[in-house]
């Protein structure tokens, strides 16, 4: 199945030139967003660009944050994807979590682009089953995957599938995440365990669960936009579940593309990676004191965010614009020159089973999530223009973030980047006692990245299959269903 993916860096207009060309020609579009502010602030610069063009598509959007939305807003999305198959140009611009909980049959015909990486394609965790493995046994039948130590999960043939109402009754928690994930005929659904039997004793099954773009298959085409496309986990997710049933193709909007000389600070307040459960400490809450502080002398940043948990050591301390950590594609903020982001967003006990799976250490999914989530932050003030020349100042929790977006930034063209650690914050020798240091990397190119995950899969295969050949377990070839 083919693809087409924009890459480029922040800023390099990625989103925007797909959507001048969704709005200049006819066709019927399901455009997907991150998140619901990304929404409205592309259809308004939807509608702005068909006045200029002289166009006049269909612009609808359903999320559950519109002022007049009411009831189910999947059903709202079915209903208008069905009241509007047979107009020439419409864009329907939704959510991520929408498009991926919907019935492909429906976006037959229908073009499907997705800005920014689905980071909810990929799910995963564990949970106990003394007391469900028999229901579990009834529902789910379980399928050697070749090549793992893993069992794909399916419906049985033998059971109704169970419904809502039946997985609420399960209670809060991975069980019922797994659940619905299991449900969902849309995802390839694993776990490791071979025998429902086996979880009686009380151990913990780890799940995992994948939406890949192959449903979309009769689609008329599908596309995505974003920085990091193939370092993502939800590529890297694909590849093993699907190798190369998926064909991309990659336009690389900022090859070759000039930037003005912008002079850039990066400045880092801790020498040790943060967590949010060390901030619930007295030494940790201290340092995030001693920051909001240091940024009130200074008389705040442009625009701020944090963990949502660490949320009032900053609020109404400063000035500045708040909003979320997650913010890529916006353009709401290119007018700054300064921000803040104390942030954390490790691998977490969950993410176990899918790191198992592709093969991760907690500091690949570190690069993959947190990382990736700073780099994204830092270009959306005026840094993200290529014509911007003059001082910006970024502002970091820890010494590895600042190293890896300096790093990035001359990478992408910027040479004049100066890492800062901050002095008079009284938080530099403050110590987490458990932090572990953050192991450095060589840079690579795209290609080179691709090609080391290719081979760390195709190494991780052939060990775990040399070990069942030993033991005198053998699975049938062929990669699981999708």
């Amino acid at each position: 199945m083919d693809i087409t993916v924009y890459e480029g860096t922040p800023g390099s207009r990625k989103t925007l030139t797909l959507l001048d060309t969704i709005v200049a020609a006819p066709g019927r579009h399901v455009i997907a967003f991150p998140r619901t502010e990304l929404i409205d602030e592309q259809a308004d610069y939807c509608r702005q660009k068909a006045r200029e063009l002289g166009t006049r598509p269909s612009i609808v959007m359903h999320h559950s944050k519109r002022p007049r939305s009411r009831g189910d807003v999947g059903r709202q999305i079915e209903d208008t994807l069905r009241a509007k198959a047979d107009q020439s140009h419409v864009l329907l611009m939704i959510t991520h979590a929408s498009l991926l909980e919907l019935d492909p049959a429906l976006l037959v015909g229908w073009h499907v682009v997705f800005d920014e990486n689905p980071d909810s394609s990929v799910a995963s965790g564990t949970f106990a089953a003394s007391a469900s493995w028999s229901m579990l046994q009834l529902h789910f039948q379980l399928e050697p995957v070749a090549g793992s130590r893993v069992w794909q999960v399916l419906a049985s043939d033998d059971a109704p599938m169970l419904n809502r109402r039946q997985i609420a009754a399960e209670g809060e928690g991975d069980l019922q995440r797994f659940l619905t994930s299991a449900r969902n005929s849309r995802r390839a659904v694993f776990v490791d365990i071979g025998d429902w039997e086996d979880a009686k004793s009380g151990r913990k099954v780890g799940w995992w669960s994948i939406w890949t773009p192959l449903v979309l298959d009769n689609c008329a085409s599908v596309t995505f936009t974003a920085a990091a496309f193939f370092e993502s986990l939800p590529y890297r997710a694909t590849q093993w579940l699907a190798g190369d049933q998926l064909v991309p193709n990659r336009i690389d909007l900022g090859a070759g593309a000039s930037r003005a000389r912008a002079r850039v600070r990066v400045h880092y307040y801790v020498r040790h990676a943060g967590s949010t459960e060390w901030w619930k400490t007295d030494e940790g809450s201290r340092c995030l004191v001693r920051i909001s502080e240091h940024q009130a002398r200074l008389g705040g940043v442009g625009y701020w965010s944090c963990n949502p948990e660490i949320w009032t050591f900053f609020c109404h301390r400063f000035e500045g614009v708040h909003c979320k950590p997650k913010q890529a594609g916006t353009n709401s903020l290119i007018e700054h020159r300064s921000c803040l982001l104390i942030y954390s967003s490790k691998a977490q006990s969950g993410d176990g089973p899918i790191m198992e799976l592709l093969g991760l250490d907690r500091n690949d999914v570190r690069r993959a999530r947190e990382f990736e989530d700073v780099r994204q932050f830092a270009l959306r003030g005026a840094l993200r223009r290529r014509d911007f020349a003059g001082d910006y100042d970024v502002y970091l929790y820890d010494q590895s973030q600042a190293e890896d977006l300096a790093g990035y930034l001359r990478e992408i063209g910027i040479a004049d980047v100066e890492v800062v650690p901050v002095e008079d914050a009284g938080t530099l020798e403050m110590v987490r006692p458990e932090a572990v240091p953050f192991e450095k990397r060589v840079s690579l190119t795209a290609k080179e990245k691709r090609d080391r995950n290719t081979e760390n899969q195709r190494r991780r295969r052939a060990q775990i299959k040399a070990q069942e050949e030993e033991k005198g377990i053998m699975r049938r070839r062929g990669r699981p269903k999708v």
